[in-house]
């Protein structure tokens, strides 16, 4: 098991898929110098705390598993990434903020098992998303049996603000508690 990476790790310029899951890192930053790195597997690691700064430098990334860490939160600039798959499953996040919108290449998305109360509507608007995995979550806004439809009726619930007829009110009171 491999408890840290070496800063040298950043020498390592082309790099495009790392797969490093099934560790004890708790910290990535050396990795966000490899500029030409495509995939990124660190799940099953004790990562808690994301760098809040270098994703930038990661243009070529497409892939993230962050899964089965301890993640709380993302940093703002996560979201300025070119990814089109994102695995947050298995970690502590409770909030979603409504910068996830801001991946709009995102296709996969798994947020599945964390504290999740609220999606954020905006959400809904992300037509590119083929994949949202959002059960294991404590969320109030769904009832159970939303959470377990396809991805399109996830994003269809949440693009649902206010009804505009009787026949979407009702659909709409089916939908949600």
């Amino acid at each position: 098991m491999i408890p840290s990476l070496p800063n040298e790790i950043a020498f390592c310029e082309k790099i495009t898929e790392l797969y490093l899951s099934d560790n004890i890192l708790k910290d990535i930053s050396p990795v966000l110098a490899l500029r030409s790195l495509k995939i990124l597997d660190v799940r099953i690691n004790q990562i808690s705390v994301l760098p809040p700064e270098g994703w930038n430098n990661l243009v070529n990334l497409q892939e993230v598993r962050l899964g089965r860490n301890a993640i709380t939160t993302l940093p703002l600039q996560f979201f300025s990434l070119p990814i089109f798959f994102l695995d947050l499953s298995a970690n502590k996040i409770e909030d979603l903020p409504v910068e996830v919108t801001s991946l709009t290449s995102l296709t996969s998305l798994d947020l599945s098992n964390n504290s999740i109360m609220i999606l954020p509507p905006q959400l809904g608007l992300m037509t590119q998303l083929r994949a949202l995995e959002i059960q294991g979550n404590i969320l109030k806004t769904f009832q159970p049996s939303v959470i377990q439809k396809s991805t399109l009726a996830l994003l269809k619930a949440l693009k649902i603000k206010k009804p505009k007829k009787t026949n979407e009110y009702e659909e709409r009171k089916q939908l949600f508690f």
